[in-house]
């Protein structure tokens, strides 16, 4: 993984253009914080998007980046950073929204939504390789009080923790799968 540290001056470029987004937005919708990123996130962090354009695969933590007390804040700074790395894709199942935004609710009946951690799971396990997305951007707001933790694994770590029957039964064409319900995609495609 790589590690990108922002400078003051360049965290104070990606604070400064948030609070315009966020100025520019009355209505605080994540489409139009979309539109107004648009276009301007690899201006604004030039070195992310050099990085992604150089090691397309390759995994980035970016540090020293401002932090908000607002969650529409941290937003509009999310969608920057996706712009900087490529086009969005949006979720049918959160209404088109361009971001998912997942916090702990204790009278929810979406199981993603409780305080405790979920179990080991993939958004996108049936995907074709044209179909799948480009980079997926996470990006922590902080919060106070019981909060939900994430751990990523990278799937060949995971593999190399398995043994060969595991593997052999995990290749077996056992389910059917129907993709492309949750992606605003034209077309599903069943596998």
């Amino acid at each position: 993984m790589r590690r990108i540290e922002l400078d003051q001056d360049l965290a104070a470029a990606v604070n400064e253009r948030v609070a315009d987004i966020v100025r520019s937005t009355p209505s605080l919708s994540d489409t139009r914080f979309a539109e107004q990123a648009r276009g301007r996130g690899r201006a604004v962090l030039p070195l992310l998007a050099e990085a992604v354009d150089a090691n397309p695969s390759e995994a980035i933590l970016l540090s020293g980046l401002p932090t908000f007390d607002d969650v529409s804040h941290t937003k509009a700074m999310t969608l920057l950073i996706t712009d900087a790395v490529g086009p969005l894709t949006a979720y049918a199942d959160f209404n088109g929204s361009v971001l998912t935004d997942i916090r702990p609710n204790p009278q929810s009946q979406e199981q993603n939504a409780q305080p405790e951690r979920l179990g080991m799971h993939n958004d996108f396990p049936f995907i074709s390789d044209r179909s799948r997305p480009g980079y997926i951007i996470l990006a922590a707001h902080l919060s106070e009080g019981s909060v939900p933790r994430m751990l990523l694994a990278p799937a060949d770590e995971i593999v190399d923790r398995l043994d060969s029957n595991a593997i052999d039964v995990l290749q077996e064409p056992y389910y059917t799968a129907q993709v492309g319900t949750k992606l605003a995609w034209p077309t599903p495609r069943r596998f």
